[in-house]
Order: C-alpha cells, then structure tokens, then sequence
C-alpha cells in the first residue's frame, strides 16, 4: 500500500500509463508484417467510402473463459446455412502463432447468439495445425478449407504444406479430407489464407501470394468429386501488401476485400466475372459514424456471407485488450451510388 502511494505522490502510476498509451498509439501506426517487413499503417489518400452498418454489440465475439477461447477469438466467417446464421471464429487460450488454433462456432438468432460450448474443428490429422480457414455452402453441405500450416514448426510458407478440406450436413460435425502439399511446385516465396467462393456450382478459391516484393492474386477450382484442386492462376497483383482477402458474388457482379497494414477500413475491389480485378482506383469502406473502427490494422478482415442478397455480411477483426470479432454489414446498392 505504501509503495502504490509513494508511486501516486510522484506521478509514477500517470507516467506509467503514459508511456502505456504511446505504446498502444505506436503499435496503432507501425508494425510488423506477416512476411517479416515494416509497414506504416497510414493511408490517408483512398477514397472513404462510409456505408458500413456496425452491428450494435460490440464486441460482437470476446474470448470467455472457456479454456480454448479465452485468449483470443479473431477472422469469423458468417455463411447462411438451411436458414440459420453461423459463424465460424478461430480460438485460442493465448494469441500466438506459435500456438495451435481451433473453430468454435457461434450461431445467430434474432438478434441473440449463442456459443457452441466446444470447438467443432479442432487439429488431428494434421501434422502442424490449423491455418485460418474459409466455408460455404454447397447443396446440403458447409465445405470449408484451411492450410495444414500453424503452430509449432510450421514454416508459415504456405507452399510445403498440405491443404485440409472439410465438410459437415449439420454445421457441428465435420469430416477431414487432406489434399498432400498440391503447391509444392508453384514459383512463390508464400500462399496462403485461402477464400472459397462457390460461384453457381464452381467451387473457386482465392489466395494471395508474394513473390519478393509482389504481391499477386491466385485461384484455383476446387474439384469436391476428387477432392482435388487445379493449377493455381495468377489474376492481379495487389497495390499494396494484403493480410486477408474475401470474395463475394452480388447483383453488382463479384466484390473482392482485403484487409491490409493501412488503418481505417477494408479494402474492396470489383470485377464482371471474378477473374479479371480492378484496383484502381483504390476504394475502402468504413463506417457512417465517422470514427476508424478501431481495428487491429495488422489483420482486418472482411467475410462476405454466401446468401447472395445485396446486403452484405462482414466480419472483421477488432482492436480491444484481447483479439476479438466485430460484425457489421453494407448495402450493395450504397455502394454502387459511388463506385
């Protein structure tokens, strides 16, 4: 007690908070890339574009003290499936990448959701651990897909690892299907936190890639019959260092986001028929209430839903004491009033 009141007398504690406060403003605008690099997350230049409804809980996901998500939860997936709303969110007792992840599962109804008590994907047959992964929804199925390449030992490259398919009838069960390092070959420093979009009956997936100091977009179709996936195809290079991407097919033809090391919002990009993107001119959407988010800036993330409607789902990463997942969404036809 005395030495908390000698720390008062002499303004300790104050400056303490301080320096606590510039810590957190710093890390807010300088930080470390997922490939190592400086990056000064400053982009004041993008056209604003503010039509993103934030959902009024927030936040919207928060670890609890469930032992697997107490640490952190971060890039849920919102997909629409036989008339329920779910959610899909990695989890862990200690947000780290040297540490496995799971997916827990949240569900929606009105405007109450509830957490699946235990994870319904959790690491076994893999032989480093779950990445980030992606779902939709096919006939009767969710299908999801994730890389064979997080926690301990795990080069973090993308490239040497195997891809990890999983299906489920009812939202909680899944079963795994592993596809044995099919980028083995491919001329890239990394890929990786693969996007699924099932584009009327084409199961396509999106990735990004770098290359040195390029940054590119890839897909590849995802063959459910054979569990097999074609060659990669190079789309577009990226104007800047893209953390997450997310594809979505609406009436305005295919929307991509990406999440970057610029603060603010996320970015998006358009194209007639998913394959050939424009990005220029840069776009980012951020919210009517003119405030920035305050979002984790090293990892937003957008995740469209799969319910083709023109009002679009997004989740996205947020910046509080823990990890922890914010939701919102736009209207396609407020976007399309200033493209």
């Amino acid at each position: 007690m005395l030495r908390r009141f000698v720390r008062r007398i002499i303004g300790l504690d104050t400056i303490a908070n301080s320096q606590r406060r510039l810590q957190r403003d710093v890390s807010a605008l300088v930080g470390t890339t997922a490939d190592g690099s400086i990056s000064v997350k400053c982009d004041y230049q993008t056209k604003r574009i503010p039509i993103f409804r934030k959902h009024q809980a927030a936040p919207f996901i928060a670890p609890s003290g469930e032992s697997w998500m107490a640490g952190a939860v971060y890039d849920a997936r919102p997909i629409y499936f036989q008339g329920r709303r779910l959610f899909y969110f990695c989890g862990q007792p200690v947000y780290r990448n040297d540490m496995l992840l799971v997916v827990g599962l949240a569900e929606m109804a009105g405007d109450r959701l509830s957490i699946h008590p235990k994870p319904v994907i959790v690491p076994d047959v893999e032989k480093f651990g779950i990445d980030i992964p992606a779902f939709t929804v096919v006939g009767d199925e969710i299908i999801g897909i994730y890389f064979d390449a997080h926690g301990p030992g795990a080069s973090g490259r993308g490239v040497d690892t195997d891809v990890v398919i999983v299906k489920s009838k009812d939202g909680v069960s899944f079963t795994k299907h592993v596809i044995k390092t099919p980028f083995s070959e491919i001329t890239r420093d990394r890929i990786g936190l693969p996007w699924l979009l099932n584009d009327d009956g084409v199961i396509r997936v999106y990735m990004r890639a770098k290359a040195e100091a390029q940054n590119c977009l890839l897909t590849t179709v995802l063959d459910l019959s054979k569990i097999a996936l074609a060659p990669l195809k190079k789309l577009a290079e990226f104007p800047r260092n893209p953390i997450n991407i997310a594809v979505t097919k609406r009436s305005c033809g295919y929307l991509l986001f990406y999440g970057a090391t610029t603060a603010g919002g996320f970015y998006v990009a358009s194209s007639d028929d998913g394959l050939t993107w424009d990005f220029s001119p840069e776009r980012m959407l951020t919210s009517s209430d003119g405030e920035e988010w305050a979002w984790d800036y090293y990892k937003v993330c957008g995740s469209p839903d799969n319910l083709q409607s023109d009002d679009v789902s997004m989740c996205y990463l947020s910046n509080n004491s823990k990890p922890c997942v914010g939701y919102g969404s736009f209207s396609v036809a407020d976007f399309m009033k200033h493209k």
